[in-house]
């Protein structure tokens, strides 16, 4: 979770859905539409939450600027935290939350050498941190 780094909740080790029952969050749609997107709708009525979105982001970036500039809350896989460090922005793990996938496509056909090696090396970083992650 990203939270600002002067909320009431960021020295926390961790949280859960519950803790966040008056937040605002932000979302980041993947097709830009007028309506929230439904997966994360259905996320939030899962764990008892209302909905309540403060603003769309289209970039990790811009959501980053948005927690920071206390707008409100973000549901981040971890390595957005790796990747992102922030003075600004405090990482909280969530215990109830489900992991989160990142998938990674591209067209068939033809590709680019370098997107090939790109794809080669993605998977072989998968394959070496699903053999580590099993118990």
């Amino acid at each position: 979770m990203a939270l600002p780094a002067s909320h009431s909740l960021s020295g926390q080790p961790t949280l859960q859905f519950n803790d966040l029952q008056h937040e605002s969050f932000i979302t980041n749609p993947v097709i830009e539409a007028s309506a929230p997107p439904k997966r994360w709708l259905a996320e939030q009525a899962r764990h008892g939450l209302p909905g309540r979105i403060a603003a769309r982001a289209a970039s990790v970036q811009e959501i980053l600027a948005l927690v920071a500039a206390e707008k409100g809350v973000c549901l981040v896989p971890a390595s957005v935290a790796q990747h992102y460090p922030r003075a600004d922005v405090v990482y909280v793990a969530m215990s109830d939350a489900d992991p989160a996938v990142i998938s990674l496509a591209w067209p068939r056909g033809d590709l680019r050498p370098i997107v090939g090696a790109f794809i080669e090396a993605t998977r072989r970083l998968a394959l070496a941190r699903a053999s580590t992650e099993t118990p």
